[in-house]
């Protein structure tokens, strides 16, 4: 079985959660929660503020 690494934020603030629209491939139009694939030899930590720039349009801060 092939593995495949991941990372994604689950944002809830206010009652609501943070989720954002895909704008590309067969999942177009539908909703999921910013993240992504992690790159070999990178640690989830890392790799999210990248992804949820990259998903958002925005910059991130994670402590």
């Amino acid at each position: 079985m092939k593995v495949i690494e991941v990372v994604a934020a689950v944002i809830y603030k206010d009652g609501a959660y943070f989720t954002t629209q895909r704008g590309y491939d067969e999942f177009e139009g539908m909703w999921e929660f910013p993240g992504g694939k992690i790159e070999s030899g990178a640690f989830c930590i890392e790799k999210f503020p990248h992804h949820g720039e990259t998903s958002t349009g925005s910059i991130s801060n994670i402590s």
